[in-house]
């Protein structure tokens, strides 16, 4: 019986160790096994950063400015590949100066105005999601007026990358504006927001046309003809970055604008996505470095 229990005991000491020897060797295959996978881990994020950097860098190079022509698009996806390069969470801001379409007047909610449009379509189509647009527009204000009271402070402020000046010519042939003041202003505007903005994109758009009982002389016999030829003409000659809304208006409605207008001057939701295609065409437009 003694002798049993003496063996039983051994058994159990040699079971124990045994156990531990297990428990020990055992521990060590499995840290052996945890550090192999975490280094392989370490190794496939190593890999997938150095694939996110190449997808990036390919990205600047793709939309560098070396290439020509190019877009307005092209300059915004150029812009995003740089700050997603150097982790600059700041948005790519587009601000807006002119009349009160500017803004989106007319239009039953932001959404449909041309501006939210070009907003969606800049977010969503072409996936630039850090993308803001700062509206201001001002209602019956003319180009005289813009400046007088100094409305591109608040653009200047909002330190945009691009600028869509509209030339408020609506307000400049309602208030008999002489077309070579309207001319004068438009440049004075430029120049000031050239100065101020020089990194800045500054990009021209005319107004829309008028309906037909809106579209008379005014007090010095001009029509919006001839405002919107002489901004035309302007911006030609000064080799500016022009998106010509009245000419693409006529070419879409030229027999039924009033259809597109709420009160013969300002777009309904119908003539602001006229506006936006407008818009949208000019951002797609490849132009050669001038």
């Amino acid at each position: 019986m003694r002798r049993n229990f003496t063996g039983m005991a051994a058994a159990t000491v040699v079971g124990a160790f045994a156990l531990l020897v297990i428990l020990f060797f055992g521990s060590r295959h499995w840290d052996t096994v945890l550090a192999s996978n975490e280094k392989q881990g370490e190794r496939m994020a190593e890999k997938v950063d150095q694939s996110e950097a190449q997808r990036v860098e390919a990205k600047v190079a793709r939309y560098s400015p070396v290439h020509q022509p190019r877009s307005i698009l092209d300059d915004l996806h150029y812009m995003a590949a740089l700050k997603e390069k150097n982790h600059d969470e700041t948005p790519i801001r587009i601000s807006t100066l002119g009349s009160s379409v500017s803004a989106g007047a007319g239009a039953s909610s932001f959404a449909a105005s041309w501006v939210g449009q070009l907003l969606n379509y800049l977010r969503v189509d072409q996936g630039l999601f850090n993308t803001e647009i700062y509206s201001s527009g001002y209602a019956g204000y003319s180009t005289s007026s813009l400046l007088e009271e100094k409305k591109y402070e608040a653009v200047i402020s909002q330190q945009p990358q691009v600028v869509l000046l509209e030339t408020s010519l609506q307000n400049d042939h309602s208030q008999a504006v002489p077309v070579e003041t309207s001319m004068s202003n438009i440049k004075a505007l430029v120049q000031i927001l050239h100065s101020k903005l020089p990194e800045a994109e500054i990009v021209l758009l005319s107004a829309n046309p008028k309906g037909v009982e809106k579209d008379i002389r005014n007090n010095i016999g001009l029509t919006m003809d001839d405002y919107a030829a002489a901004a035309k003409k302007l911006a030609e000659a000064k080799k500016w970055n022009y998106m010509d809304v009245y000419a693409y208006y006529r070419s879409q409605y030229k027999d039924n604008l009033d259809t597109i207008l709420v009160d013969g001057v300002k777009p309904n939701d119908k003539g602001h996505v006229v506006w936006f295609e407008a818009v949208r065409l000019g951002f797609e437009k490849k132009r050669d470095a001038h």
